[in-house]
């Protein structure tokens, strides 16, 4: 099973889906009404589209670096944006939605006590990040119920509830991380996973850790929403807010799932199939889905120049705390 899980999600495999993909919607699409939308696009709207996702970013990078302090990670916000810039524009510029993760990780690590306390920071960023789109989305439903066609409200709650069951085997997982036996990856990425989430919820200040991060978690998201209500405004689009925030995270959730490459082919029929239950044509849904995607490229362009600004110090790293009969945690190979 392992060894046909990792065929399905090889690059050439992966590559092959994306091309099918992208040719099947390709096929299927208007490219007239396409260029014609296009043609009569509000490219001021789409410039400030970019501009509120650079914002939304900045908010992310705090956010991660509260996160960041709670786990004992020594690092500055500057060098926290730093690397939250860098791993934004490897996601986008990777063929892979998860090696930005592994490239933030790794360029804060220095300053954390171990590369897997670094690792297990983005877990939880990126975990709790998607629960704070999950409730936003929640929310919008119960203000404008209206807006937002049945089926969409019903997928949206499958996913929620596969998020909750997600979330918990990974909460047990981070309970369970000093008494996992054997040295192996999981368990190597459990005990740092459970270091930070002990480091969040079990210190005094933890309640003031879980409200500024979630206050921050919905202000960044809600920030992208209106990034992307701006951009389908952008090319005439009128689609409401609620609609948008119910539709985003069933597409991101969609894209979670490694059988193309960064998401394309997956995203776009995503966007073309659950907004034609709100009568949005194909080309639309489309165009909007690559606008989104072109928005963020640009405003992660930054990151580039991140790699210029000078590296995080590394940390004093102290000898790991082990049990009677436990070995060290070696994730860390990083040369000192």
């Amino acid at each position: 099973m392992s060894r046909l899980l990792r065929v399905l999600t090889s690059f050439p495999v992966r590559a092959a889906v994306t091309v099918a993909l992208l040719g099947a919607l390709a096929a299927w699409v208007d490219w007239g009404q396409f260029v014609r939308r296009l043609e009569k696009g509000h490219w001021e709207l789409f410039a400030v589209g970019v501009l509120v996702v650079a914002v939304a970013l900045v908010i992310g990078g705090l956010r991660w670096h509260v996160f960041l302090r709670a786990g004992e990670v020594r690092t500055t916000v500057p060098q926290t944006l730093r690397a939250y810039s860098i791993g934004m524009f490897a996601n986008n510029f990777l063929p892979t939605g998860f090696g930005g993760d592994a490239a933030r990780a790794l360029v804060i690590a220095p300053a954390a006590p171990s590369t897997a306390r670094a690792v297990a920071s983005v877990v939880v960023d990126r975990v709790t990040a998607l629960a704070c789109l999950l409730t936003l989305s929640w929310l919008t439903v119960a203000i404008a119920p209206d807006e937002v066609p049945g089926s969409l409200v019903g997928l949206l709650g499958i996913t929620t509830a596969a998020g909750v069951a997600a979330a918990s085997a990974l909460a047990l997982a981070a309970h369970r991380g000093r008494r996992t036996a054997g040295d192996t990856f999981l368990r190597r990425l459990n005990r740092p996973l459970a270091q930070v989430w002990t480091a969040i919820g079990g210190r005094a200040e933890a309640r003031s850790v879980v409200a500024r991060t979630t206050l921050l978690g919905l202000l960044y998201q809600g920030t992208m929403l209106l990034a992307s209500w701006i951009l389908a405004r952008a090319i005439d689009l009128d689609l409401s807010f609620a609609l948008l925030a119910v539709v985003t995270p069933l597409v991101i959730v969609a894209t979670l799932f490694p059988i193309s490459i960064a998401g394309f082919g997956v995203r776009e029929g995503g966007y073309v199939a659950l907004l034609a239950e709100a009568g949005v044509s194909a080309p639309d849904a489309t165009l909007l889905s690559l606008l989104n995607v072109a928005a963020l490229a640009i405003a992660t362009l930054p990151g580039a120049f991140a790699l210029l600004l000078p590296a995080v110090r590394r940390h004093d790293r102290p000898r790991p705390e082990t049990q009677p009969g436990e070995h060290a945690e070696t994730v860390d190979a990083a040369p000192r």
